[in-house]
């Protein structure tokens, strides 16, 4: 009778025993679930946010995040992509390992002399695009040396300079040898071409001289300006550089920072008037000769010199007659071609000394 009441409170107490254990196992096992459900959590809940703007589509969005457009519209539970309201907010998926949106692409290094407009040109992609994704907030401040990630891009490109930009050829032609060439003067945004300026110092320089300097590459931005005024006509070039001084003065020739030239099919006066109205220019008009002089200085001049070849110079006024200039020829005629320098007007000449030309 003991012997059977022991046997059934072993019993007892292995049953109370054995339900123990599985209860603290079934504890282990609940407190464990939660733990694990919130290890996962960050990577299956998107907790990034993104407020659209005016102007965004659902794929340039994605596009700037590296994301798929399906994926996008799948994390905001969005059927149509061409339906969203700017200022609104959107889910985008992130990367648990990195904490951040996740973002496919190419990081380059920007070399000097690439701006971000050459770099979206060689990518195909909107300016906007890229400095979105890099969050540039002025576009024209790229720095040697920083890193971009250019969404979407599957292979690095090559980060060349955009070839250069001229602006349209002009036609040179020298007088004296019959040679046309036909070149940019200058670069689309304003400056001198050098092939240019060579040019027009070679078809401009005296025959035969193959050491004159170049000419001041301002008379060849200059030449453009004539060229625009007087599209599709040819620029036939007189002299430019020439060596040798003057009596008392330095030619602007003798310095290459002057030339005289003709414009094809344009009257002489006509291109005069034209060019004493460009900045820092000295001008002459010569009404009996075959061309006009154009040289560049500090201060603008404008002069009219009515005489011809070979004659000594009669400066005189933009309406002076034929007859006050032939009564110039005739004075000097009478008094052996000395004329009185400071006799302006027995000269023909306006009051002050002629230009340096």
């Amino acid at each position: 009778m003991r012997l059977n009441r022991n046997q059934s409170t072993i019993e007892i107490l292995t049953a109370f025993l054995f339900a123990a254990v599985i209860w603290l196992f079934s504890l282990a096992a609940h407190a464990a679930k939660p733990a694990e459900s919130s290890a996962r959590s960050p990577a299956e809940t998107p907790v990034s946010l993104y407020e659209i703007q005016p102007g965004d589509s659902l794929s340039a969005i994605a596009v700037a995040h590296g994301l798929d457009l399906s994926a996008l519209m799948e994390a905001n539970d969005i059927e149509n992509p061409d339906r969203i309201m700017a200022g609104t907010s959107i889910v985008l998926p992130i990367n648990t390992e990195h904490g951040v949106v996740t973002r496919r692409g190419v990081v380059l290094t920007v070399p000097r002399g690439i701006t971000l407009s050459r770099i979206a040109e060689l990518y195909d992609l909107p300016v906007r695009t890229i400095a979105r994704a890099n969050r540039i907030g002025n576009p024209d401040l790229l720095r040697v040396g920083q890193k971009l990630l250019i969404p979407g891009a599957r292979r690095a490109i090559e980060l060349v300079p955009p070839p250069p930009c001229y602006k349209d050829p002009v036609t040179l032609y020298r007088v004296r040898t019959d040679e046309t060439r036909r070149v940019s003067l200058c670069f689309c945004d304003g400056r001198p071409n050098p092939a240019g300026v060579e040019a027009l110092s070679t078809l401009s320089a005296p025959v035969g001289d193959d050491n004159a300097p170049l000419l001041d590459p301002r008379l060849a931005q200059l030449l453009q300006r004539v060229a625009e005024r007087f599209p599709g006509k040819r620029i036939e070039l007189i002299s430019g550089y020439r060596s040798g001084r003057q009596p008392g003065r330095e030619s602007l020739h003798a310095k290459a920072q002057a030339i005289d030239f003709r414009v094809e099919g344009v009257s002489n006066r006509t291109l005069a008037f034209f060019v004493r109205n460009l900045d820092k220019v000295g001008v002459g008009f010569y009404p009996n000769s075959v061309f006009i002089h154009m040289d560049i200085r500090d201060r603008s001049a404008w002069w009219i010199d009515y005489s011809r070849p070979g004659e000594r110079a009669i400066y005189g006024r933009a309406d002076m007659t034929d007859e006050e200039v032939e009564a110039v020829r005739a004075r000097r005629a009478a008094a052996r071609d000395e004329t009185s320098p400071s006799d302006p007007v027995a000269d023909g000449q306006a009051p002050g000394s002629p230009p340096t030309a």
